[in-house]
């Protein structure tokens, strides 16, 4: 399954929790651009809802996190 796919599955697995793009590279190991492209571009389609918040790893709430819409 394409890195997408799997980031809107992975969220709609957790449908209260935010997870930054950090932790999204660190879960599917890839680079930390490649989960961000594909995050932002899943924000941009409103397939996630995207936005500056805390991440579920307690990282700094400046970040880009992602939830299942």
């Amino acid at each position: 399954m394409p890195l997408p796919e799997d980031i809107v599955h992975f969220l709609q697995n957790h449908p209260d929790q935010a997870y930054c793009d950090d932790c999204l590279a660190e879960h599917f190991r890839v680079p930390y651009s490649e989960a961000k492209k594909a995050a932002s571009a899943l924000g941009a389609e409103d397939r996630v809802d995207r936005r500056l918040g805390p991440c579920e790893n307690k990282h700094a709430i400046d970040r880009h996190v992602n939830k299942s819409v």
